[in-house]
């Protein structure tokens, strides 16, 4: 229970924080952060309500980024340099994904097909991670 309340704390900060930061529509991103599914993320105890609340500080900065008087790309692209290494440190690995994954179909109706390269998945990646 305890998890739950620092989680939506921290998720609620940060979406703060967002909101204060953008130059304007500041009441759409309101909205969004009061979604039924936004919601209960941030009341779970999981990472998502971080996660979600981390989104809405980067969505917030690169706007204000845009439109600021003084625009500094490089100051952009070291956020975006940041956000990318604190993703490629988390679970998302491109090289574990380039050795499993065949191929990746998608059919004209939308269905996504992946063929993977070994039959085994879970023993392949042990392999990789010895």
């Amino acid at each position: 229970m305890f998890g739950r309340w620092m989680n939506a704390l921290a998720s609620i900060l940060l979406m703060w924080i967002a909101i204060r930061k953008l130059p304007f529509g500041k009441a759409s991103f309101a909205v969004f952060g009061l979604f039924p599914i936004i919601l209960q993320q941030i009341a779970s105890c999981s990472y998502d309500g971080i996660l979600l609340g981390a989104v809405f500080v980067y969505m917030a900065y690169a706007i204000s980024l845009l439109y600021s008087e003084e625009k500094s790309i490089e100051e952009f692209l070291e956020v975006e340099k940041n956000l990318e290494q604190y993703l490629d440190d988390r679970s998302f690995n491109q090289k574990l994904i380039d050795e499993l994954v065949d191929k990746i179909f998608v059919s004209s109706k939308g269905m996504i097909e992946v063929r993977m390269k070994c039959s085994d998945v879970f023993q392949k990646v042990m392999e990789i991670m010895e």
